[in-house]
């Protein structure tokens, strides 16, 4: 590349290339297909007439745009995966609900809950609740009151309340007409 970081050569859609780009663009096109066919660095070099250490610095830098975008796509999978654990314990705290004025604890989706924010914790990286029951003489109640009291809710507060916050918009705002 000439000083000043200029290059001259064949104008493209608005982007100057060189030749030499070019030429570097379409033999990578041709790397790529040749690795993906499971031919080694010395065939492909061969078959290309380049050496082998050309092929070794394609195949690192197309490798490496692969793991950009699979990085990228699984981020984006992750990202719906909350939105599907926040939908599922949405689900859960509305039979919690439903439970609290009835004499039904409402233990399984108390427990589903605890299990999908522990799989939330785990997607975004977070620590885990790590509420276990390994002691199996505990009641429902008994296990209920320690998961209440290992997130902090306290006596007589609503279990939704405490799980899932309510949206409500604000009230200080002012209409204007």
């Amino acid at each position: 590349m000439p000083k000043g970081g200029v290059h001259r050569g064949v104008k493209s859609g608005g982007v100057s290339l060189t030749s030499k780009a070019v030429q570097r663009a379409e033999r990578r096109m041709q790397v790529t297909e040749l690795f993906k066919q499971n031919f080694n660095y010395d065939e492909i070099g061969s078959k290309l007439g380049i050496d082998k250490a050309t092929v070794s610095r394609d195949v690192n830098l197309i490798v490496k745009q692969w793991k950009k975008h699979d990085e990228e796509i699984a981020e984006s999978e992750k990202i719906l995966m909350i939105a599907q654990v926040e939908d599922h314990m949405r689900t859960c705290n509305d039979r919690i609900k439903e439970l609290e004025n009835t004499p039904k604890s409402g233990s399984r989706w108390i427990e589903e809950w605890r299990k999908l924010a522990e799989f939330k914790a785990d997607l975004l990286g977070l620590k885990k609740i790590g509420i276990e029951f390994k002691d199996t003489s505990l009641t429902k109640e008994q296990k209920d009151a320690i998961f209440r009291a290992r997130l902090g809710i306290k006596p007589g507060q609503k279990i939704s309340e405490a799980l899932i916050p309510q949206l409500r918009p604000n009230d200080q705002t002012s209409k204007s007409d």
